[in-house]
């Protein structure tokens, strides 16, 4: 995919119960990887070295990422994305993206878009039992121009000085920390403008789940 910023703020595989080997803890059930609720996790139900998570989107659908969100595997872990026309994934399965590393804070895989009903994702690690918080399985919109997103982090500290009923002086200090998130452009044209404001219009209401990606 292009350098730039692209988002989703549609799952495809929202309120599809995911497949997964080994099964998931029955506290912690495979329905909560495509509830929208990204803290709600699963988890497996047994000790494993690889984790598979498969979803049928009923119908063939155009795909450029897979993310895994909230999830606690090593710095170690690989995910290899895989699709499928039948759903068997015998040897008919095509490799969309081959075994990659993602680490602890890592979240999606981006490849270039295609089209199929089937997807799975294998997750290898060392043995353990893992959690996700989210299967994510999009088609992400992306912005014909790379605009510049950020949230520089404030902080202030004011010192109070006070005093006791005796008289004796004392001093305490206050903090204010806050992140305020900024977007940044310069001769934007009518049709870049529309671009922010179809993501805003998806977006809006939304609290789970949004994706925005800064694309290298």
């Amino acid at each position: 995919m292009p350098a730039g910023s692209a988002y989703s703020a549609t799952n495809l595989a929202a309120g599809i119960t995911p497949t997964v080997s080994p099964a998931a803890n029955a506290s912690f059930p495979a329905a909560n990887l495509t509830d929208g609720r990204q803290a709600k996790v699963s988890k497996m139900g047994s000790a494993s070295t690889t984790w598979t998570l498969k979803v049928d989107l009923a119908s063939a659908k155009t795909t450029n990422c897979v993310a895994l969100l909230n999830h606690d595997f090593t710095a170690t872990a690989t995910v290899e994305i895989q699709k499928s026309s039948t759903g068997a994934f015998t040897g008919e399965q095509v490799v969309v993206v081959a075994a990659t590393t993602m680490r602890q804070e890592s979240a999606a895989i981006t490849f270039t878009a295609t089209s199929e009903r089937y997807w799975r994702a294998i997750v290898t690690d060392a043995s353990g039992t893992y959690q996700v918080g989210e299967l994510l399985v999009a088609n992400l919109t992306v912005f014909t121009r790379n605009f510049l997103w950020g949230y520089p982090q404030t902080y202030a500290v004011v010192t109070q000085n006070v005093a006791t009923i005796s008289g004796a002086q004392w001093q305490y200090r206050l903090g204010n920390r806050k992140r305020v998130y900024n977007l940044e452009w310069s001769d934007i044209t009518d049709a870049q403008r529309n671009e922010l404001i179809t993501m805003i219009d998806a977006a809006f209401g939304k609290l789970f789940l949004f994706v925005l990606l800064a694309l290298q």
